[in-house]
C-alpha cells in the first residue's frame, strides 16, 4: 500500500466523529479493510451506535496467539472554536495531521491494522495467530474490552500489543488502576434563617470528604509500588446546593483514585465503605456510595518475548517503563491465564483530550513499519 493511501485512510478516520458512544461506523470501516484483504471479521454489537472489532488471522500452523488493540472512540472536542483547524478535519499543515483522535489513539489503531493487511498480502508464514480487537468506549467505562473478555476473547492469547501513544524512546509494560466513584450527601432543606431545621447536606459531604482525604493521604504514604510508585486520590467534581438562602438537600463529589496492586481497588473501595457506614450510624442525614469506574492495575514482566520483540526492532537503548494512563489492558487481563504485554503507539500522550491534537504523519507511517517487523520478531522468536 502506497504512503499515500495510507494518509488517506488516516484522514478518512479521523473525520470520522466517533466520540464515545458513536463508535460502529468505526468498527465497519476497518471489518471492510480487513475483509478486503480475507482476514476473517466479527461486529460485537453493544447497540445501534456502537461496536467492538475482532479480525482474526490463522496462520499456517498452530503457535502463538498474539493480539494487537486498540480503541475507535474519542473524548468531546470541547471549544471548538479555539481549534486552530476544525477538530475533525484531519488537515495537514508542515507534516502534522490535525484532529481529534490523532494521537489517542487512532493512528496507532490503524497502523496495527495496516500492519496485519500488510503482512497478509506480503504472504508472510505466520507460524500461529494474530487477533485485532478494536473496541468501543475505552475513554469512558471500558465497555468494549469488558465484552470482548466476558466472550473469551483474551483467554487463550500469549501477548498483546497495545497502541496508545508513548513517550519518545520508550515502551511501556505496566499501568495504574483507576477507581471512579459518586458520593452523594442526603440532608433536609431549609431557609438558612433556620438552618437547625433542616440538615445541610454540604456540611455532610465536607465532613465525609475530609475523612476520606486523610485515609487515603495515609495510603500514599504507606504503600509504593517499586514499577507504579504511589496511589494517587482526587476529587474532581463537585455540585451542590441551589441559592444562597437555602439549607442545601442534596451534595455530590466525584473523585478518581490511581492504584496499585500493593492497595488494590477493592481496599479503597472497603474503605471508602467503611467511611460511609461509620458516618452514617452517627449523623442524621445519609451518605450513599457509587462505584462508577473499577479498573486494575497492571504489571507485566518487563523482559517477555513481546519486550525483546520490540527492542530488536526500536533499539536495546528504547526504555521500557510503566504507563502514566489506563488502557483496556485493565479488563483485558481478567482471565485465569497470565500473558505478556507491550503499550507501544504512535503520537504524544500530552496531546491527548487536547485542543490541536496532532500527529506527525511520518511517525504513523514509520510506526506501520516497525509494528510488521515486531510481529515478525515476536514469531521468530
Amino acid at each position: 500500500m502506497s504512503i499515500d493511501k495510507k494518509v488517506e485512510l488516516l484522514q478518512e478516520i479521523i473525520q470520522a466523529d466517533t466520540v464515545n458512544g458513536k463508535e460502529k461506523p468505526s468498527a465497519e470501516s476497518f471489518a471492510e479493510l480487513f475483509d478486503q484483504a480475507g482476514i476473517e471479521t466479527k461486529l460485537v454489537d453493544h447497540d445501534d451506535e456502537r461496536a467492538s472489532l475482532v479480525a482474526e488471522w490463522e496462520g499456517n500452523k498452530e503457535g502463538k496467539i498474539l493480539a494487537l488493540t486498540g480503541h475507535f472512540d474519542v473524548v468531546a472536542a470541547d471549544d471548538v472554536d479555539e481549534w486552530s483547524y476544525e477538530p475533525f478535519s484531519a488537515e495537514i499543515v508542515d507534516g502534522y495531521m490535525y484532529g481529534r483522535g490523532t494521537s489517542d489513539m487512532k493512528a496507532g489503531l490503524l497502523g496495527l491494522a495496516l500492519a496485519l493487511v500488510e503482512l497478509k498480502e506480503e504472504d508472510f508464514e505466520l507460524p500461529g495467530s494474530i487477533r485485532f480487537l478494536g473496541t468501543a468506549g475505552e475513554e469512558i467505562g471500558m465497555l468494549g474490552s469488558k465484552s470482548l473478555t466476558e466472550a473469551g476473547y483474551t483467554e487463550d492469547i500469549d501477548a498483546i500489543l497495545i497502541a496508545e501513544p508513548v513517550n519518545p524512546g520508550e515502551i511501556n509494560t505496566s499501568h495504574k488502576g483507576s477507581l471512579n466513584y459518586q458520593l452523594t450527601a442526603s440532608g433536609q432543606a431549609a431557609h438558612s434563617s433556620t438552618p437547625q431545621e433542616g440538615i445541610n447536606a454540604i456540611d455532610l459531604l465536607r465532613q465525609a470528604m475530609d475523612h476520606i482525604q486523610e485515609k487515603m493521604d495515609q495510603v500514599t504514604e504507606d504503600y509504593e509500588s517499586d514499577v507504579l510508585g504511589r496511589t494517587l486520590h482526587s476529587f474532581t467534581v463537585i455540585e451542590g446546593g441551589s441559592q444562597e438562602n437555602s439549607i442545601p438537600e442534596t451534595a455530590i463529589v466525584k473523585a478518581n483514585a490511581r492504584t496499585i496492586p500493593e492497595f488494590s481497588n477493592e481496599k479503597i473501595i472497603d474503605l471508602l465503605e467503611k467511611i460511609v457506614e461509620e458516618i452514617n450510624s452517627k449523623v442524621d442525614g445519609e451518605l450513599s456510595l457509587e462505584v462508577t469506574q473499577n479498573s486494575s492495575p497492571v504489571n507485566t514482566p518487563d523482559d517477555s518475548q513481546l519486550v525483546q520483540a520490540c527492542l530488536k526492532e526500536l533499539g536495546e537503548e528504547t526504555e521500557v517503563t510503566s504507563f502514566n494512563a489506563v488502557t483496556d489492558a485493565s479488563n483485558f487481563t481478567q482471565v485465569e491465564k497470565d500473558f505478556d504485554m507491550v503499550i507501544y503507539g504512535p503520537g504524544d500522550l500530552a496531546l491527548a483530550h487536547s485542543q490541536d491534537e496532532h500527529i506527525l504523519v511520518e511517525d504513523y507511517v514509520e510506526f506501520i513499519d516497525h509494528v510488521k517487523a515486531i510481529i515478525k520478531n515476536y514469531f521468530d522468536n
